[in-house]
């Protein structure tokens, strides 16, 4: 908050560089999105969950400037704002709310309130979207990259992503307590669901040779996952000792990589 909000206007403009402590990846896009989604999910429960703060006011200007930075660099989109909130931002008149005052202000920074004004469509991009992730969308979203078909990698390649769809079935019919497809968008890629604007890099799957664990691994600043196949020397667990080690994954947040 104290960064942004000390960040002259025309410098928001450049792209944003985040490093997460005692983290090395290097931000092509993957950190990035993972820091707007934890930002916003934080400035919901804080700032708006329970209505707006008024003694806080002065913190929404910088909320507006962190939320324009999101929508144009492809990450999260704000969709908690409510309709009186939006309507408040967008409309001709000056709000009356100093907290609603201070986010338009904060938004129109890099010029989002004009472009709403005069796009009234934009605000679409504002509201909760009706369409989920489902098994379907996250399976396109995630492609595989396979050896050459009739190869022994590829039939072990086969195996392992059988059970991954397998696994993936299984969280989105709920069955995998804790968990939902949302999560395997984050550990992946960063974001809990795809960007409006779809993703700089297709997200992957990468076949690997497993070491000592099922375990997959995940690079989200190239937006792959490393999802190890069967050895000659190592057979694949049962599903059921398999799924464990994904659920394990999936629930880390240290940037997939356990």
């Amino acid at each position: 908050m104290d960064e942004i909000a000390q960040t002259k206007d025309k410098d928001l403009r450049k792209i944003l560089e985040v490093q997460f402590y005692h983290e090395t990846a290097e931000d092509f896009g993957g950190p990035r999105r993972e820091f707007f989604r934890i930002v916003l999910a934080e400035i919901k429960r804080k700032y708006f969950q329970n209505g707006l703060r008024d003694y806080m006011a002065t913190d929404y200007r910088t909320i507006g400037k962190i939320m324009a930075l999101s929508i144009l660099q492809n990450g999260s989109i704000p969709t908690f704002l409510g309709e009186e909130i939006l309507n408040d931002i967008f409309g001709k008149d000056d709000p009356e709310s100093i907290c609603t005052k201070n986010l338009r202000i904060g938004l129109d920074c890099l010029g989002l309130v004009r472009i709403g004004t005069v796009l009234p469509a934009f605000l679409h991009l504002l509201r909760p979207s009706s369409v989920p992730l489902t098994l379907k969308s996250v399976l396109l979203i995630l492609k595989p990259s396979f050896s050459e078909k009739g190869s022994n990698t590829r039939i072990q390649e086969d195996r392992a992503y059988s059970a991954f769809v397998r696994y993936v079935r299984s969280v989105g019919s709920g069955r995998r307590p804790g968990l939902t497809l949302s999560n395997l968008m984050e550990f992946v890629t960063g974001a809990s669901e795809e960007p409006v604007l779809g993703f700089t890099l297709q997200p992957s799957i990468e076949f690997v040779e497993v070491g000592i664990s099922f375990l997959p691994t995940a690079n989200t600043c190239s937006n792959s996952m490393m999802l190890p196949r069967p050895s000659s020397e190592l057979e694949i667990p049962a599903d059921d000792k398999l799924f464990d080690l994904y659920d394990y994954a999936f629930l880390n947040t240290y940037y997939g990589l356990v």
